[in-house]
Order: structure tokens, then sequence, then C-alpha cells
């Protein structure tokens, strides 16, 4: 049996949607299940364990649609603060489904020009919604089945008119696909009183690969703590701006590490304190050795009541407590998953609040330490291994491979 995995999210990329994307890989390779990857051209380091995933399978790559590449080189290389605000808006309004605009075409082409047609289903995946327009082509010019592991139904992210175009493309193309994956029951919900048929779905949560153990001795008495966020981060979204100035202010008792994508605004607040360092994007498996490394793990909520950042359970299979930051006041998926399990502090996004919490944790940080090592040999965290939710993945999968065959042979 082989499928074509179609994603953007691929190694070298980083996002947690190329963690999911490999663990999901590996659980078919793990059943002799042959998997060919379609993706987009990246560059940049490849985590040991992903390289050799990516070795058992053929990859093919397409290049960079242009919209994004334009979109990263004035990120980039704009002085014009103005300007690069005005573009990050208004990119929004011409690139329908997202960024990667276009990639479908850049996708199919490399699908006639490599003849991959001979498999027994086609997996699209986010990283860009544009690979479920490839799934949907698929699907209707080939005639056989087509997964697709969703993350939010795109055409409810957005307001106004943005909103209704993204809605109006995904409901050309969703009707084609045989299964959907969702990884919050909050998005199934969302997903049947928008968009209703018949097509089945499957839940299935993000995860961790292993637990995360402590890598240091014992903490001292008044020691500094070393405070750790890891991810994106910008004010539309996850806004650190408060956190930044709260931990700023206690430069004798707390430093911050901040890993990953962080915005200019972000990086210039940073810059104004001696104890806090942005060292940019690392590869999955050096973002596992800081969390290792540090004493308090900063996780900021989305805005919304649909998704859980993937990060959430790798923050849970550490030992390490959490300082979790609230930015969705009602009905927050992720805190309904936090609050499941001991050694994590929850705090609303205001700088009072975000302050007793660092004085809570120093006051604390013996108590919510050992909570945190009981959390991380629970019961209750295993059921968001890796190993364990791929196969379910591909379980589902098989089984929507199976009854389209059986309906249409």
């Amino acid at each position: 049996m082989k499928v074509l995995f179609i994603s953007t999210s691929i190694p070298p990329a980083t996002d947690m949607q190329t963690t999911r994307n490999m663990y999901l890989i590996k659980a078919f390779l793990k059943r002799g299940i042959a998997v060919d990857i379609l993706t987009s051209e990246e560059t940049g380091e490849i985590d040991s364990e992903f390289s050799e995933i990516l070795k058992s399978c053929r990859v093919f790559r397409t290049k960079k649609p242009a919209v994004l590449v334009r979109h990263n080189n004035i990120n980039k290389r704009c002085k014009i603060k103005l300007v690069k605000k005005i573009h990050n808006v208004l990119v929004n309004y011409y690139a329908v489904p997202d960024l990667y605009v276009n990639w479908d075409r850049d996708a199919w082409e490399k699908i006639q020009q490599e003849k991959l047609y001979g498999y027994d289903g086609v997996i699209t995946s986010s990283g860009s919604y544009t690979a479920h327009m490839v799934g949907s082509r698929w699907q209707r010019e080939i005639k056989k089945c087509w997964v697709a592991e969703y993350g939010d139904p795109w055409g409810l992210d957005g307001f106004g008119n943005l909103r209704k175009k993204n809605y109006k493309v995904e409901q050309k193309i969703i009707h084609n696909c045989n299964g959907f994956v969702f990884t919050t029951q909050s998005t199934i919900e969302a997903y049947k009183a928008n968009y209703p048929n018949q097509v089945p779905y499957a839940l299935i949560p993000c995860g961790y690969s292993r637990i995360i153990e402590d890598s240091k001795q014992q903490k001292k008495d008044n020691e500094k703590l070393i405070f750790l966020y890891t991810g994106i981060a910008y004010k539309r979204a996850r806004n650190l701006g408060l956190v930044l100035r709260a931990v700023g202010e206690r430069s004798n008792r707390n430093e911050l590490l901040l890993v990953g994508t962080i915005s200019d605004d972000f990086r210039q607040d940073a810059n104004q304190y001696s104890n806090i360092r942005c060292l940019g994007r690392v590869p999955y498996n050096i973002s596992l050795n800081y969390i290792s490394e540090a004493d308090v793990l900063v996780h900021i909520g989305n805005f919304g009541t649909l998704q859980v950042p993937g990060k959430t359970y790798i923050y849970l299979s550490s030992q390490k407590p959490i300082l979790y930051i609230r930015q969705q006041k009602e009905n927050d998926p992720t805190y309904e998953v936090l609050s499941k399990f001991g050694g994590v502090v929850a705090v609303d996004n205001d700088i009072d609040e975000i302050r007793k919490g660092l004085e809570y944790i120093a006051d604390n940080f013996a108590d919510l330490k050992r909570k945190a090592v009981e959390r991380s040999y629970s019961s209750e965290i295993k059921q968001y291994c890796w190993s364990e939710l791929g196969d379910r993945f591909a379980d589902f999968v098989m089984e929507q491979i199976e009854r389209f065959d059986g309906e249409n042979n």
C-alpha cells in the first residue's frame, strides 16, 4: 500500500504542524506503508529524527510561491515600519487562502511531471490551507480517497469580506473530501455547524514525543528562575508585551529566553531588559533541549474558542511548571486541557495578574515542580503520546481508503 502526503509543513520547516506531520507519517512507515511527500522548497537544518523519517520517503519539492517570497522579502528588507504594517494587513486580502496562494498550481504541475498517480489515497495537511486545494483536485481527477488533516475550518478565520472569501473558496473543495481529521472537539462542533455533510471525521489532538526530563541539578534557594517561551509571538495573536515588561522588572529574580519567531516590536521591547534574550528559531530537538534546561515554561493561549496550540502537549510532557497567560476570557480550550494537570499557574494577560503569577511561582516553586514531575508520570498524559496518536491517525486513514474503494469498485 502507498499514500501521497501533501503539505507545506515538512522539514526543514519548523512550525508545530511540521512536528505533527512527521509523527503522523512515521506511523504509516511503522506499518510498512510507503509514503511519498509533496511539499515546497525550504531551507534550514533538519532535526536528526525527522531526517531519518524523510530518508524513508520519496520527497518532491516545488519552488516557493511568488507571493510568499515577496512577503518574506518585504518583511526582511523593508526599513519603513508603516509600509511593513500596511503590507501585512493587505496581504491577507489577496493571498487567499494564505501566503501559499497558487501553490496548488505548482503542486499539480509537479504531480504531472513526476507522474504521482499510483496511490491508494492522498493525505493533505496544514501548514498551508492551499494543500487541501490540491487534495480536492486529486480526488476529482484521479478519483481516489482523499483525507484532509485539517486544523481550523479556514472559512471561519478572519472577519467581514475576508471571511466570506475564504468560506466561498473552502466550500468549493470540501465536498470532495472523504475524511476529515481535527485536533479539538470545539473545532468539530464548528465544522458540523457551518459545513453540514456526511463526511466521516476523527478527533486526534496534538501530542508529544517523549517525557522531557530535567537536565539541571536541584534549584537552590534565591537562585534566579529561568523562564522560557517557545513559538511565535506578535501583537495580533500571542501578545508577549506584558510578559516582557513583568519579567523585565524582576531582573534580580528572573530571566526569560525567547525561542522562535518573535515580532520586531517584541524584540525591541526585549532588548530594553538585561534579563531577556531572543534566541531565534531553532530545530525541534534543540527546542526540547531548551525546555529541559529551563525552570518555568511560559505559554500564551489563542484568541478564539477552536484551537489548542500544539506546544501545549509538549509543555505538559515536561517536568516543568507552566505559567499560562489567558487571552480568551471564556471557553478557552487550551485552559481546559491545562487545568486537568498539576504544576500550572494560569493568569489573564494583565500586567498585575502576571506579576502576581511570577511572585506565586517564586514563592511556591518547589511544590509546583513536584506537581509537574508527577504530571509527567500520570496516565492522563500518556494519551497524548505521538506513537498512540499516530496509530489512531493511520487507522482512520486506512478505514476511509477501504470504505472508498468498497463503494467505488
